[in-house]
């Protein structure tokens, strides 16, 4: 009889033991999932793929007007802080 109880017991603990181990790499998967998400995602997740300066590099605006609206304002806002 005590031999019956102490494999009952047995088996408990190795079917708890299990489970907490299963469930803790379970959800350090997802969490290493999300990592690499997060480190080869991309920046913005509107874009299909990362523009990166050297692509843009010497290509004409579309409004070159309004860039220059833009930075005229610039200028003048960091004069009359200066």
């Amino acid at each position: 009889m005590a031999w019956e109880l102490l494999a009952i017991w047995a088996i408990v603990a190795a079917t708890l033991i299990w489970f907490f181990r299963d469930e803790k790499r379970r959800s350090e998967a997802r969490l290493m999932k999300a990592a690499e998400l997060y480190a080869t995602g991309a920046v913005w997740r509107h874009r299909s793929t990362v523009v990166h300066r050297s692509e843009t590099a010497g290509t004409v605006p579309s409004n070159p007007h309004a860039i220059a609206e833009i930075s005229h304002k610039l200028s003048r806002e960091m004069r009359s802080r200066a």
